[in-house]
């Protein structure tokens, strides 16, 4: 029957339980009303005729002799404890039981029905007595005096009256019960449990092609996962998009589309019997191959690509294997890398993921949880490198290095960046990196600048007039002028927003520099624009320029440019003495060295110290003479 027919079953059974249960609650309740108010009706007819049979005699004595002979007959019946007759002074003068007469019987509901004339029936008040008794008490005139008609019953025999009903309502809806539920599932149990597994199977089944869907495919994946895991079993994945499927079916027409879909899944489905292949979206399958490593899911790919390629059907194929300790969800990540790799090759082919894995960057779930908690924690520290006035052979400043601690597992801040960009964090990963360089800003010599990086998507968010950087120095209690901030030449194409973020800065006191100067287009149209302080040369230029003319003129280009617009150069990646020497050697225009400064690690690396004043650029073991010349 399955868990949804136990389901079902339960439902029906609590339902019709909760359903009978309340009905026998009601009915007994009414039931017992029913029955304390004939035994009420009763009682009022007694105390009528008692107030006949004495109403005829003058005499008290003789009234209350009439009075006890009534009592005597009420008495008589089934249940009946005690008849009696109390006058306003609560005393017993007329009961079925001589003993009684002359006894006090001073209760408040006694007290209630002399006072308020009302007559009162339900269970027996005095706790002296048996609390499921039942009592009838009724105000009474005989002859002008006032008395009080009293008379109790045993609960005992209304509750086996009651009982003896309530044992025939049981058995009744026991048997309603059951004829409820037979009669449920004869009309439409069996249907509706039918139509359960039905809709299961075509909730996990593709429509068209009759392979299992995306919902079948995560499930799957799971469980291979938990079983490479647990048993140590290889899983390959592979991951199949047909190459212009969409193109082909628009100009061929929708039944033309969905009849290549199936001569797709046939081919899929045509291989070794343990291969599960699934149809995960329109044009993309996925095939789960269980028992092989890297080199058979190699060729379990290369037989799937050949034997569409019979029926016409141009395919890329992505491929990886499930590494030890690597979650499948991951896999699947890896995996949809290599498959945009082969499409982005121009498609038809086969890449596996081990191929491309020191190529391409692949945020996993792992990584994003790593991401995750690096930013919950605020777990960045800061490196200064130095960056050297070199004609004064002075320490100019120091620009701010931010780095997600070790134990993230992170390889440097460009991973973490990378995540952040695509998990669109990029600006709150800016602002911890601010927040943690600030903070150590004081550490700083007073008379040195401090560069501080901000990528362009923090700057393209702020140009609509967020101050939270300027915010944040003022809290710091930096000055805005010692604050140079890095804007790399390869921004992307918002350069008009991001232009209108950096006036806002300069606006405020910062100084602008351009970062990676020579290694895009728009070098020379942000130095107009922006007319910065700094122009820092990347790297690949200044070490190029050594031995490669193009290289060399993007240089002189650059440096004749910065110095029209008054900017100060500084040269990036000076690592040896040959780099400095090409420096100190290159031609002065106007009596200014073409470079102003630099940085790199031959000059200083980056230290979590900051560098000291009169620390020697080149290293204690250089003197410095040698590597500043005139």
């Amino acid at each position: 029957m399955g868990r949804f027919g136990v389901r079902l079953a339960l439902g029906l059974v609590l339902a019709l339980g909760l359903a009978a249960g309340l009905t026998y609650w009601a009915v007994s309740a009414k039931l017992e009303r029913n029955q304390i108010a004939a035994a009420a009706t009763l009682h009022r007819a007694d105390a009528a005729a008692l107030t006949y049979a004495t109403g005829r005699y003058r005499r008290r004595t003789v009234r209350l002799r009439e009075a006890t002979e009534q009592l005597r007959s009420f008495s008589r019946r089934k249940g009946t404890l005690e008849a009696i007759l109390v006058d306003e002074r609560f005393r017993v003068v007329a009961a079925a039981d001589p003993a009684a007469v002359g006894r006090l019987d001073r209760t408040p509901r006694l007290i209630d029905a002399f006072r308020t004339g009302r007559t009162w029936v339900g269970h027996e008040a005095d706790r002296r007595r048996d609390q499921r008794d039942f009592e009838f008490i009724e105000p009474v005139t005989l002859r002008g005096t006032r008395y009080a008609f009293e008379i109790a019953t045993d609960g005992e025999v209304f509750d086996t009256e009651l009982a003896s009903i309530r044992k025939a309502m049981l058995i009744a809806s026991g048997f309603a019960f059951l004829g409820a539920a037979a009669l449920f599932w004869l009309v439409g149990g069996r249907r509706v449990l039918r139509m359960h597994r039905f809709a299961l199977e075509r909730a996990t089944r593709d429509g068209l092609t009759d392979l299992p869907n995306h919902r079948a495919f995560q499930d799957a994946l799971r469980l291979a996962g938990e079983a490479a895991t647990r048993y140590g079993e290889n899983v390959a994945l592979l991951l199949i998009d047909l190459d212009g499927f969409k193109s082909e079916n628009d100009r061929h027409g929708h039944r033309h589309g969905d009849d290549r879909l199936k001569t797709a899944a046939r081919a899929l489905v045509s291989g070794r019997p343990t291969d599960l292949a699934f149809r995960i979206g329109g044009d993309e399958f996925a095939m789960l191959v269980t028992h092989t490593d890297e080199g058979g899911a190699r060729r379990a790919a290369s037989r799937l690509h050949a034997r569409l390629a019979d029926e016409q059907i141009a395919a890329s194929i992505g491929v990886g294997v499930l590494r030890a300790g690597q979650s499948p969800y991951d896999l699947r990540e890896e995996v949809d890398a290599a498959l945009y790799e082969a499409k982005r090759a121009g498609g038809d082919r086969i890449v596996l993921f081990g191929d491309i894995s020191d190529s391409v960057s692949v945020i996993t779930a792992t990584r994003r949880d790593a991401f995750s908690r690096l930013m919950a924690d605020d777990a960045v520290d800061v490196a200064f490198q130095p960056i050297w006035d070199l004609p004064n052979n002075r320490l100019l400043g120091v620009e701010a290095l931010a780095r997600p601690r070790a134990e993230y597992g992170f390889s440097g801040p460009a991973e973490a960046f990378d995540i952040a960009h695509q998990v669109g964090q990029v600006h709150a990963l800016d602002r911890l990196c601010v927040q943690r360089i600030l903070a150590r800003a004081s550490e700083l010599p007073e008379e040195t600048l401090l560069f501080v990086n901000l990528s362009p998507q923090t700057l393209d968010l702020d140009a609509d007039g967020s101050h939270w950087f300027g915010d944040a120095v003022t809290a710091a209690r930096v000055d805005p002028t010692r604050l140079v901030i890095e804007v790399t030449e390869r921004m992307g194409s918002r350069t008009d927003r991001i232009t209108n973020s950096i006036r806002h800065l300069r606006e405020r006191g910062f100084h602008i520099a351009i970062d990676d100067m020579g290694s895009g287009n728009s070098g020379l149209e942000m130095l107009r624009e922006l007319q910065p302080e700094f122009v820092k040369l990347d790297r690949s230029v200044v070490v190029g320029a050594l031995t490669d003319p193009h290289a060399r003129g993007i240089l002189m280009g650059v440096t004749a440019f910065a110095h029209e617009t008054g900017a100060y150069v500084i040269a990036e990646g000076i690592e040896d003495d040959d780099v400095l020497d090409f420096i100190n050697t290159l031609p002065t225009r106007a009596g200014r060295p073409q470079i102003d400064g630099g940085q790199g690690y031959g000059l200083g690396r980056p230290s979590s110290d900051p560098p000291a004043l009169s620390r020697d650029p080149r290293g204690a073991e250089h003197p410095v003479e040698t590597y500043v010349g005139s």
